[in-house]
């Protein structure tokens, strides 16, 4: 939502640039705007919501819009429509890599680079281990939430690491960002602490709600190499966030 007009400024000179670009917006605050990013603005062509990785390859390969799950789009009338909601298998999808970045664009990412060596520079890499909020499916939504499709879905600890290792081998990364909206998913800190590979050092930063940081899950963080822990404003309690507002 921070960034809303600038991308729909992307959106609009990318089609201008390319009237036959496909112009695609997603991502957490976007799914639940879908029709209205149609409406409002002609320049983009598909919205995804939720999991988005099927999605992207359906649009690229050339499927039917009525087959590709996840997007809001204008049919040949021009009316906008959402297809279907389908949620992805974490442990189906191939590990990334950066070979289409060139030595110079990996070396924010790269603690080992000589550029970053010591620097506080370097960029976590982004990893998708946890989808969806615990809280949201245990006890409902909140208000705010902007989440589209709810549930929660985690990666196996063994490919975390898989993709995490190659990763640190070949590149150099050793920070990474874990976007789950909530590291403490059940006990899943602590099964990814057993199945952590021995002499891989390498760091997180995270998300996570007051309530579920304990000493105990602390120090499993600090096991598995977390460093940094986010707290959203929306995670603490209706006294403070009623406070908040006052100010």
């Amino acid at each position: 939502f921070t960034s809303h007009r600038n991308a729909m400024e992307l959106a609009r000179v990318a089609k201008k640039s390319n009237p036959s670009a496909q112009v695609v917006v997603g991502g957490p605050n976007a799914g639940n705007l879908g029709p209205k990013i149609l409406e409002n603005h002609p320049y983009v062509d598909f919205v995804v919501v939720g999991d988005g990785e099927l999605s992207l390859l359906g649009i690229v390969v050339g499927e039917s819009p009525d087959n590709i799950p996840n997007v809001w789009y204008r049919d040949r009338a021009g009316s906008i429509r959402f297809t279907f909601k389908q949620k992805i298998n974490l442990n189906e999808q191939p590990m990334f890599n950066f070979e289409h970045l060139v030595e110079t664009d990996i070396g924010k990412y790269n603690s080992r680079h000589p550029s970053y060596r010591n620097s506080l520079d370097t960029t976590p890499v982004p990893i998708s281990s946890i989808r969806g909020c615990i809280k949201a499916a245990k006890q409902g939504v909140c208000s705010y939430c902007s989440m589209p499709m709810h549930g929660v879905s985690v990666m196996d600890p063994e490919n975390v690491w898989r993709q995490i290792a190659f990763l640190n081998r070949c590149y150099g990364i050793s920070e990474f960002f874990e976007a789950g909206d909530s590291f403490t998913t059940g006990n899943y800190p602590e099964q990814l602490l057993k199945a952590k590979p021995a002499n891989l050092n390498v760091s997180f930063r995270i998300y996570a709600i007051p309530d579920t940081i304990t000493e105990e899950t602390v120090t499993i963080f600090k096991e598995i190499g977390v460093k940094e822990i986010f707290l959203g404003v929306e995670s603490t309690d209706s006294h403070v966030l009623q406070l908040s507002n006052k100010f």
